[in-house]
């Protein structure tokens, strides 16, 4: 925990440095003094409240309440921080100034939110209190009627009209057998993991009308006909198993919920999905608007807009797990086989921590491969609808183009212009969806979507820790993460913090080189791009660099025969292109190993 304190310190001297504030002593001795009385829960979670208050304050224009922090008799702003948050706000009447430093604002937000993101396993309480809210949910979920809602009718259409092509083309590969399936590269509901997933024991009846076992598990037509399918269990729908809701470490304030699915349901949505993805991202009509593999479209927006102001950043809270499946099926209400087979592959139930199975209202939790897909075109489509609302005129290709322009989605990231806001907020709400308040930003110069935080066109977003520090050098994870934030740090002139990161890698590790940015092992980075040299190779006319790096685990490959001949046929157009089919990584499995580079300059 010293470690974590002497680095927030660290911290706080640099930002107090970069926004030209004095040295605030009684600041550090608050720092200390919190984190020794309530342990990393200051670092982790009341130094991030903090810092959302800051960013309502200036959504707001003015500082808003902090309870956990005392304030002076007259004054507005807390007594903690006040040498950075009074160059942004007024001290006593709590109104921002009419020119606050932007360094000022990047220095408080990069104090308050240092941990925010740190991976850490939450507490029995708060993963029960998880569970509670997954429950509460769907049970408000299940007080929703999709049938009364009074946009439905501009939603089909709007859907028709944004997906009718993709959604066409779609229909029609699926129905001609010509799908692509793929196993996800994640555990599944029975924890079967790797190319263990080849060997297909499971699938279910209402699956196989619309993914039959002789296009997508056998390799042709003569293995369905001539092989022994006895081990092959058919599940009825009653029999299927429900997907497994698992809770992952994400802060020490809230884990992360994800539903792991079964090995043939996966199988099946990866199908669907990759096409999906693919035909939107390439469709001349929404390719601009809907995004998934390319944030920079709204994180350009973002800093944008906050030096216009042209457009607000909307943020859900839960967001996929209040996709109602009712909304799913009104999308594809015209795509009727498309429609079937993605509710074939589709979870009913769930079955939580506890041990309690419950049915399911939401289309898809975290996890399934078309969760992702469906929650940003549901959105989208709503989204559509809000602006034409706003102008008061019902869905029509012409006017569904013009709005296009003005609206992005990624994920649960939204952009829409300023005017439609109060209309997509309400469009969102009555289909059961739940906006984010303290995320959203429209009436100030702040905003943040996709990873990008900037206000008055300037980025302030913040370095975050994302691992604890490591203990040594076999835990490669936390040492690659460490010394990625030591180069961020440095970059962004956090000169104490980064020399504090370097030293205490240095001291797990030993030496860590210098190397350029696109050196592929692990080392500082520097302003001019400098590269430590360590020798000359001779036979490559070369300077050579020694240092570590970070590899995929490999494991032997336990199928043979057809297994690993349908494995092949699945991955033989992947990207990168697998060294061997006989060989596989799993995520989130890596080895740290010394490595020489070429030491490039």
């Amino acid at each position: 925990m010293k470690s974590l304190v002497d680095l927030q310190l660290a911290v706080l001297a640099d930002a107090s440095a970069n926004s030209l504030v004095a040295n605030q002593p009684m600041d550090a001795k608050t720092i200390a003094s919190r984190v020794e009385h309530e342990g990393l829960s200051f670092l982790t979670i009341t130094l991030p409240d903090l810092g959302k208050t800051f960013d309502r304050s200036l959504e707001a224009g003015v500082w808003l309440i902090a309870p956990a922090f005392a304030r002076r008799r007259g004054e507005s702003l807390p007594a903690f921080l006040q040498g950075l948050t009074g160059r942004v706000f007024d001290v006593v009447s709590g109104k921002i100034l009419r020119n606050p430093s932007i360094e000022a604002i990047e220095g408080i937000r990069q104090v308050c939110r240092l941990y925010h993101k740190v991976k850490m396993e939450c507490t029995h309480e708060r993963r029960f209190n998880a569970e509670q809210k997954f429950m509460e949910c769907e049970e408000e979920l299940s007080d929703i009627r999709p049938s009364s809602w009074i946009d439905k009718k501009a939603f089909k259409l709007a859907c028709r009209i944004l997906y009718g092509n993709v959604l066409n083309a779609l229909n029609e590969e699926l129905g001609a057998l010509e799908l692509m399936p793929r196993h996800g590269p994640g555990t599944t509901e029975d924890g079967t993991r790797g190319d263990a997933k080849y060997h297909h024991c499971r699938w279910s009846k209402r699956l196989d009308r619309w993914f039959p076992i002789s296009d997508y598990i056998s390799v042709n037509y003569g293995e369905w006909s001539t092989r022994d399918w006895d081990h092959l269990e058919m599940l009825s729908k009653g029999q299927e198993p429900p997907v497994k809701v698992v809770f992952v470490p994400k802060t020490l304030r809230t884990p992360r919920v994800i539903a792991i699915e079964p090995v043939y349901a996966q199988y099946a949505q990866q199908a669907i999905s990759r096409r999906l993805v693919s035909l939107l991202e390439n469709d001349n009509l929404v390719r601009g608007s809907i995004h998934f593999t390319d944030q920079t479209v709204n994180a350009t927006i973002a800093l944008e807009s906050s030096r216009t102001r042209e457009f607000a950043t909307l943020d859900l809270s839960e967001a996929s797990d209040r996709v109602h499946a009712a909304l799913v099926t009104w999308m594809l209400s015209d795509f009727r086989h498309l429609m079937k087979a993605s509710f074939a592959c589709r979870s009913a139930n769930a079955k939580l921590p506890s041990g309690k199975v419950i049915p399911l209202r939401k289309f898809a939790s975290m996890g399934s491969a078309l969760c992702f897909p469906f929650e940003a075109m549901v959105f989208l489509g709503m989204a559509v609808v809000a602006a034409l609302k706003t102008e008061g005129v019902k869905p029509t290709v012409a006017r569904i183009k013009r709005v296009l322009r003005k609206i992005h989605v990624y994920g649960d990231d939204i952009t829409v212009q300023n005017k439609n806001l109060g209309e997509t907020i309400s469009v969102l709400e009555s289909a059961g969806l739940k906006v984010n308040r303290q995320k959203t930003f429209s009436a100030g110069h702040f905003r943040e979507s996709c990873g990008t935080d900037a206000y008055m066109g300037t980025l302030v977003t913040p370095v975050y820790v994302r691992t604890l520090a490591p203990r040594d050098r076999c835990d490669g994870s936390s040492v690659s993460s460490w010394i990625s934030l030591g180069n961020q740090l440095y970059a962004k002139g956090y000169w104490r913090s980064c020399s504090f990161v370097r030293s205490l890698v240095e001291r797990t590790v030993g030496v860590v080189p210098h190397v350029t940015k696109k050196s592929p092992i692990m080392g500082w980075h520097s302003m001019l791009d400098h590269s430590t040299i360590h020798m000359w190779d001779v036979a490559l006319q070369q300077f050579k660099v020694r240092g570590f790096a970070m590899y995929s685990k490999r494991h032997a490959s336990k199928i043979e025969g057809r297994e690993l001949l349908l494995k092949w046929f699945l991955t033989r157009g992947k990207e990168p292109l697998e060294d061997s089919v006989t060989e596989f990584t799993l995520p989130y499995e890596s080895v740290m190993k010394r490595r020489w580079a070429p030491a490039l300059r």
